[in-house]
């Protein structure tokens, strides 16, 4: 745009605006679904696939504590720890008693879903609930931790019942402590029929009041979440073989009803407690599973075949419990591990904590859609391969083992689990056939090995905005993305309709995997305008988005050439900065066509 302001192009650019958009803008769906081409993972639309591990904890939904009112869970903390993990998924604990024992004294919980407003006490001596008005808090906060989740990239799987508590706390507090017991509520709900003190019946089709009440909690959890894109749900954890058909529905009935809704989230079924087989699990509706131990998946887990998502819980094999090994090893198998972590007492296992961040970033550095379990590959049975073109293999124990390689040029890094270090990186040219490799530390270990390019420009195509200060989107499309779009006729304009945001501005750019960065190239506008065109610059680099390297400053020339840089050797760069600290003519704006960045190819890192 040429440089000025004027009051009759804005007020009719206002007037289109409202004509075109009279109920404002309509928000992308980034929602997960089943990835279209490798079905071991879902994607939310990008094409990548993402893989989901994390640890999840007891309480981080419900306060549960010795006394009443329990003990305010720290979420904020916990969240701090995930992301200090580089974790990125979540069960969200719900529990159904306010009052239970596992045999060693009370404990009391709090919120529950339904409201508590008598007239008349029930078991645990707090007032009745009404199983026809839900508990707004109990809503409320369950919203507000899963935005708080997605602020930091964490997808949640929502409870939505808990079936271990009626099994396996102690009679009689199993039932005596449940809103569904006669006694505690107001609407003369019972729940246990056989009168055997443990209400299993609640989780079948036996008592259709009680599934009209169920399922209006669901309507409920959907209506105060289905806009969020983070939500995945769980039917209930660990009821046994008595709830297949009941999950079955509730599934179905899930999936009915956000079928009405702008959204639809994955649903899952997890290991049925006891006596449950994996079976059951697979023949579901569901669109993700937790299995048991049946068929080894607590020591050599089966290859997933991408007919569910398979998110492998330590919960539903040991317990609390699992290994380093037991995380790399799922990784290679097609599997999202999660860990059941005691956060506080016992510590939990911090090997489990750190190994499933590290399995995070090489599922974020590899290009994921593509590979997938081959273990006939490598002598250690552990591969995850697109052949010809990325392997990344695991030896559980020390020693040497080969792999089976296509002919070409490979980088290649040696990655120490119990170190979290890549120990040693560099090419290697192979012929078809098995190649020997000898780890070079003891200990299990991972080798990472992808297909080197001549083609040194970076690819846009994976390339997100990750943060920007200014962009004009009403008096032109003058996005920040613009910058990558591979078009030079459109352009990153900073704001200038209505008013000016003032110099310095600033782009970060995540390139979608990790590269050894040596040059970029900037072109400006090449629509026949010159405001905004760059003088001084800042370009800055970061692993994590959060820790900036400075690269260099300098000023570019005051034409329309694309004009190259060249700089050090910036290793493991994923996210790129470049701040403007002015433009020629004093211009506020800012103003870029296009900008592209290489690499050098022989030490190219995912």
């Amino acid at each position: 745009m040429k440089k000025f302001k004027h009051n009759l192009l804005k007020t009719i650019l206002l007037s289109l605006i409202m004509v075109l958009f009279p109920i404002g803008f309509v928000k992308a769906d980034n929602t997960l679904r089943i990835h279209p081409t490798n079905s071991r993972y879902f994607t939310d639309g990008s094409g990548k696939a993402i893989y989901l591990t994390g640890s999840h904890t007891w309480t981080n939904l419900i306060d549960d504590d010795t006394s009443y009112p329990p003990t305010a869970f720290n979420y904020d903390g916990y969240l701090d720890f995930m992301e200090e993990h580089n974790h990125n998924f979540m069960r969200m604990w719900t529990w159904e008693q306010s009052k239970y024992t596992y045999g060693d004294g009370f404990r009391y919980s709090a919120p529950q879903p339904w409201s508590r407003t008598g007239p008349g006490n029930a078991l645990d001596g707090r007032p009745k609930f009404d199983l026809t008005r839900f508990n707004e808090e109990y809503f409320s906060r369950l919203r507000s931790r899963v935005i708080a989740a997605g602020k930091k990239g964490i997808y949640v799987s929502i409870m939505l019942f808990e079936g271990h508590g009626a099994q396996r706390s102690k009679i009689p507090w199993c039932w005596d402590g449940h809103p569904l017991n006669a006694e505690n509520n107001i609407n003369g709900i019972d729940g246990n029929p056989d009168e055997d003190d443990r209400g299993l019946e609640i989780y079948t089709l036996e008592i259709p009041e009680i599934t009209k009440i169920q399922e209006a909690y669901i309507q409920k959890v959907i209506d105060a979440v289905n806009d969020l894109d983070n939500v995945l749900y769980e039917i209930i954890n660990e009821a046994g073989p008595y709830s297949t058909q009941w999950q079955y529905h509730m599934i179905n009935y899930i999936k009915d009803y956000e079928a009405t809704k702008p959204k639809q989230h994955p649903v899952g079924m997890t290991f049925q407690y006891k006596g449950g087989t994996n079976a059951a699990l697979f023949d579901s509706p569901a669109d993700w599973i937790s299995p048991n131990q049946e068929g080894g998946y607590r020591d050599n887990p089966p290859a997933a075949d991408g007919s569910k998502v398979i998110i492998s819980d330590t919960d539903h094999l040991w317990g609390i419990g699992g290994n380093q090994q037991w995380v790399w090893k799922s990784f290679l198998r097609g599997l999202n591990p999660i860990y059941m972590d005691p956060y506080g007492d016992p510590p939990g296992d911090e090997s489990i904590r750190d190994s499933m961040g590290y399995t995070l970033d090489y599922a974020e550095r590899m290009n994921l859609a593509s590979m997938i379990p081959m273990n006939k590959l490598s002598s250690t049975k552990y591969c995850l391969a697109n052949p010809g073109s990325e392997y990344l293999i695991y030896q559980p124990d020390s020693g040497s083992f080969t792999v089976k390689l296509n002919a070409g040029t490979y980088s290649y890094e040696w990655f120490n689990p119990d170190t979290g270090a890549v120990v040693e990186s560099g090419t290697v040219t192979v012929n078809d056939g098995n190649k020997s490799y000898t780890p070079p530390f003891s200990g299990d270990a991972v080798l990472y090995l992808r297909h080197s390019s001549d083609d040194s420009v970076i690819s846009q195509t994976n390339w997100t905005l990750k943060y920007v200060d200014s962009e004009e989107l009403i008096g032109e499309n003058g996005a920040a993305a613009n910058v990558f779009d591979s078009n030079i006729n459109t352009i990153w304009h900073t704001k200038w309709f209505g008013e000016n945001d003032p110099q310095p501005h600033e782009i970060q750019i995540d390139l979608g995997e990790y590269y050894d960065l040596t040059g970029l190239r900037y072109l400006p506008r090449q629509d026949g305008g010159d405001n905004g065109r760059i003088k001084d610059y800042e370009f800055c680099t970061s692993a994590n988005g959060t820790n900036w390297n400075f690269v260099l400053a300098g000023a570019f020339a005051d034409n329309t050439n694309e004009q190259e840089i060249t700089f050090e050797e910036q290793t493991g760069v994923k996210y790129v900065r470049l701040k403007t600290l002015s433009a020629y003519d004093n211009d506020p704006w800012t103003t870029i066509a296009e900008i592209i960045y290489w690499e050098y190819w022989a030490r190219l890192l995912a």
